[in-house]
């Protein structure tokens, strides 16, 4: 077991730059995120699915 805790949204938003609004952390400290870059109107977009987990918990359905 291990105390050290990491946050791979954490990382991912800040290696990308991007703003303050897509801040998110799990209560649990676990978490599933899936994310979709999009074009609309020639601009891109990013959209981002959160999903909390916890031990003994079941599985979210998450979109690939």
């Amino acid at each position: 077991m291990t105390e050290r805790t990491a946050n791979l949204h954490d990382d991912i938003a800040n290696a990308l730059r991007l703003p303050d609004a897509l801040d998110w952390s799990s209560p649990t400290g676990l978490s599933a995120i899936c994310y979709r870059r999009i074009h609309i109107e020639g601009k891109e977009r990013l959209e981002m699915w959160p999903h909390v987990l916890a031990l003994g918990a079941a599985l979210p359905a998450v979109p690939l």
